[in-house]
């Protein structure tokens, strides 16, 4: 059995990006194990992986060359690293696969970093428009020396929902419990047409009541339903996701998760910065920017301008009906 060890990236967005890498490995070999190791403090999202891998968190008070040697020293349920891919690309990622005495260590060159790397590529990434799920596959071919073009992320989530008739599902509506967006919330899901509406407040991991806010909604005369889903668990919240419609966030890495199990997302914002593409995943992420006057629509391959939450609603309506 094959054992890869990976140092994850630092963010969230890079995070998720990763997955199709993961997910190439596997394909390749499916009894390998793969363990892999994020910073403390971090999000753990590779626990929405439709397979298993092994999550270690580094913690901060290792976070130099000697706490990084000391860490692998002392992490037994790791050993006999075949492959270590470095996604960090630092000093001291890169010394983590070193320490592991791994047989190959994979990472882009940045500064001193390539002396602990036995297979590397230049990081310059001023030079690249590579999207980070793009990067990390391509280090990875150079490796095999092989390329897959055409490459999609498959998962088990393909059967993608248990119910029978796909316009019974609901929009499920995932928010920070802060509800930021409250008024212009409120005017998008009275403006639909009769819908039903799932919401959902997320503090960390678990989901809290929608309390107050659902209740306004609700006291609304209005012909759509709104319920509340009180999700526990990354695992409830994945069923959650699957079994939707189309999924409407405030929160960045919910999105993400929704391009990886293959439900369309729009994530509601205050500024109009790009989504990210997921090159690997069948959709990306569509970001909806509240801007004074008028509202900003993110699109993978296009931007549009919306003067109003009407236009907005119009647009939604005629995406569903596309869809289901």
């Amino acid at each position: 059995m094959k054992t890869f060890l990976i140092k994850g990236p630092l963010t969230d967005e890079e995070v998720v990006s990763s997955f199709p890498l993961i997910h190439l490995i596997k394909e390749g070999n499916p009894d390998v194990k793969i363990s892999i190791v994020l910073d403390e403090g971090q999000n753990n999202l590779y626990n929405f992986l439709s397979f298993k891998v092994d999550v270690f968190f580094l913690p901060e008070s290792k976070s130099n060359l000697m706490g990084v040697h000391h860490f692998a020293v002392n992490l037994l349920e790791v050993f006999n690293v075949d492959v270590f891919i470095d996604l960090e690309n630092s000093l001291k990622s890169s010394f983590l696969g070193f320490s592991f005495k791994a047989k190959h260590k994979l990472g882009y060159k940045k500064g001193m970093n390539s002396i602990f790397l036995s297979h590397k590529l230049e990081g310059d990434d001023k030079k690249s428009n590579d999207n980070p799920d793009e990067k990390y596959l391509k280090l990875f071919c150079s490796f095999l020396d092989k390329d897959y073009p055409d490459y999609k992320v498959k998962t088990f989530f393909e059967k993608k929902s248990n119910l029978d008739e796909s316009k019974n599902r609901e929009i499920l509506v995932v928010l920070s419990n802060t509800v930021d967006y409250k008024n212009e919330l409120i005017k998008l899901f009275l403006e639909f047409e009769e819908k039903k509406f799932a919401i959902s407040l997320i503090n960390k991991v678990n989901l809290i009541d929608g309390g107050d806010f659902l209740k306004e909604l609700k006291a609304h005369n209005s012909s759509n339903s709104f319920i509340s889903k009180n999700f526990m668990t990354y695992s409830e919240l994945q069923d959650g996701l699957v079994e939707s419609a189309i999924v409407i966030t405030d929160i960045e890495w919910v999105s993400f998760i929704s391009a990886y199990l293959g439900r369309d997302s729009f994530l509601l914002s205050r500024n109009n910065k790009d989504m990210p593409k997921f090159k690997y995943f069948e959709s990306s992420p569509m970001r909806i920017a509240f801007e004074t006057g008028f509202i900003n629509l993110n699109m993978e391959k296009e931007n549009q301008k919306i003067s109003d939450i009407k236009g907005l609603v119009d647009f939604i309506h005629k995406f569903l009906a596309l869809k289901l």
